[in-house]
């Protein structure tokens, strides 16, 4: 399981009646010196790789990050993308 998740189903914003996207974002925190495995690019582990798939495939976004202002930017422009 992803250190971070994040979820909200499609619901009505109860002050305008609008319908407000879902919301399944997942990250899997890393070590800044996390080593990249040279076959997959990730810093993930086989495991871990095999659930991230299972919930990209489920319509979660997922990622994984090793610096916070990353992290950070990576929450801003999925924020900018998907729930404005």
């Amino acid at each position: 399981m992803p250190d971070y998740l994040f979820g909200r189903a499609l619901t009505l914003d109860l002050f305008t009646g609008r319908r407000v996207k879902a919301v399944k974002l997942a990250t899997e925190f890393k070590r800044e010196d996390a080593k990249v495995d040279k076959k997959t690019g990730l810093m993930s582990t086989e495991a871990q790789v095999e659930e991230q798939i299972a919930m990209r495939t489920a319509g979660w976004y997922v990622f994984e990050c090793n610096d916070f202002d990353a992290f950070r930017e990576t929450i801003r422009e999925y924020e900018k993308d998907n729930l404005c």
